[in-house]
């Protein structure tokens, strides 16, 4: 299995401008999610998909730094994130690093644990037939 975990942060939150980078218990709040998809240890890429050089700093800052950024017309907020995971997928795979599993870790899941992630994983590879839902309180 070779697992993909998109993080989709686009930099023009409207509701709570810049949340991605806002500050949330001392950190930027992408930077919750983004250890606890790198510390799970369960995914071979993190990629933060953002059209946002503030939000791709701090994601490299962390150690994943995105690979490229995401195309200006899927970084809207009427675009599907499956649009956007979609895309993701294609532009790996034309880069020549094809994944078979993908999971979606949103930006602002600040109380995801890699534990969490972890579980989730061993859940999914055991019955690959429907997409997987985690969440936690």
């Amino acid at each position: 299995m070779s697992a993909l975990c998109v993080i989709p942060a686009r930099g023009g939150s409207k509701r709570i401008g810049r949340k991605n980078v806002r500050d949330f218990a001392g950190q930027p709040m992408l930077t919750h999610a983004l250890r606890a998809a790198l510390d799970s240890g369960v995914f071979d890429h993190v990629h933060v998909s953002t059209d946002d050089d503030e939000i791709a700093a701090v994601a490299a800052a962390q150690g994943a730094e995105p690979v490229f950024r995401r195309d200006p017309s899927l970084a809207d907020d009427v675009t599907p994130v499956r649009d956007v995971v979609r895309s993701d997928l294609i532009t790996f795979a034309d880069r020549g690093r094809p994944f078979s599993t993908v999971g979606l870790v949103y930006a602002t899941a600040a109380q995801l644990e890699p534990t969490d992630l972890q579980a989730a994983i061993t859940g999914f590879l055991g019955d690959r037939s429907t997409p997987l839902l985690a969440v936690v309180p």
